[in-house]
């Protein structure tokens, strides 16, 4: 066919207990971000690419309750851009909006911190503002492979890091067996004994040691994973410091004007932390729920403070939007030194920041 459609999806419960439902089956409970070579939905769906065929993902999760799951939109938009996917459906959505019922497995417009990230994800992977990747790694098929026992290539299995540093395809060769790509100029994107990856556009960076992915390009910088430390995290101009309340969050700059950051006139701080039903009751390994909850769903909103480096002389105002990007009430700034701060606190209930320039 003229595409490839895939699907994938992360700590899906497929067993179900003995009244037919899901809710107290157990599951995994880990991180991507963690664990990037367990089958996660990068790795998955990378493996599953072919040269000169465009790829879209029909449907692609990161269910609930796995309590790791607002990496999701933020890891597909990241190396779905690295990749050159061609499309991304999250799976799936419903009139409901966010919070108003219980959190339930697939339904993503259940789920706050899930929409504040998929609609920063959506406008960066729709408007391109991460590159793909400049290198491809090509991997030959022959029909004697294909038609081996198993009908699977194990090569990228044994290579899992490539599909967070390179594109990665396949290739249909026929009758003619040709060699396997040599690595050698991309070895060098993977520091095993660090546990990192860095992409070959030098955007994207996962330190899967400390679970901790960092997005570095002009119009969108930020950090996913564990990122409450305390610390101060820095990207290229921004450098952000999260409350240890907020020990796994998501946040990300996002320039609305297409200019780099430092220079836009309106960009977007999109903040979600983690979040659970009303009610909600683990077992003791955190693998599977007692009781899953009711209605309201609870957001554990952002604390802490991004800081931006700006060009030129100019003003800042900042106020809080809404999911449907309805203003709200205006926060204060502080710009000194060619340095603005912008402080994300929980009272603003908001995982939206719009600042503008005057």
């Amino acid at each position: 066919m003229d595409h490839i459609d895939t699907h994938a999806y992360w700590d899906l419960i497929w067993r179900v207990d003995a009244n037919g439902g899901t809710d107290y089956a157990p599951f995994d409970n880990t991180s991507q971000l963690l664990n990037p070579f367990k089958d996660t939905l990068v790795f998955h769906l990378a493996s599953g690419t072919v040269l000169d065929k465009a790829t879209v993902v029909t449907e692609w999760n990161d269910c609930v309750p796995n309590e790791f799951r607002l990496e999701g939109p933020v890891l597909m938009v990241c190396y779905g851009s690295l990749q050159d996917w061609g499309g991304m459906l999250q799976f799936d959505y419903s009139p409901d909006l966010p919070g108003s019922v219980r959190l339930s497995s697939l339904s993503i417009n259940t789920r706050p911190a899930n929409e504040v990230m998929y609609q920063a994800g959506a406008y960066i992977f729709r408007n391109g503002l991460l590159k793909p990747s400049d290198v491809t790694v090509v991997e030959p098929l022959s029909d004697k492979k294909v038609l081996a026992p198993g009908s699977a290539s194990s090569w990228l299995a044994d290579h899992p890091w490539l599909a967070y540093a390179v594109a990665v395809r396949k290739q249909f060769t026929d009758k003619v067996e040709k060699p396997l790509p040599a690595l050698d100029q991309v070895a060098a994107l993977f520091d095993e004994a660090g546990k990192k990856i860095i992409s070959s556009t030098g955007e994207l960076a996962l330190d899967y040691g400390r679970g901790l992915l960092k997005v570095d390009a002009p119009s969108v910088q930020g950090f996913v994973g564990t990122v409450g430390t305390g610390k101060a995290l820095k990207a290229s101009d921004l450098t952000m410091k999260l409350d240890p309340r907020n020990p796994w969050a998501g946040v990300l700059a996002v320039s609305l004007d297409g200019k780099p950051l430092g220079q836009s006139a309106r960009f977007v701080i999109f903040a979600a932390a983690k979040e659970e039903n009303s009610g909600q009751v683990w077992n003791a390994t955190r693998t599977a729920l007692k009781d899953p909850g009711h209605a309201p769903v609870m957001e554990q909103w952002v604390k802490g403070t991004v800081t931006l480096k700006v060009e030129g002389k100019a003003t800042f105002t900042a106020r809080t939007l809404d999911a449907s990007g309805k203003p709200g009430k205006p926060l204060p700034t502080s710009c000194k030194h060619g340095e603005l701060t912008i402080p994300l606190s929980p009272r603003n209930a908001s995982g939206y920041y719009e600042v503008i320039r005057k």
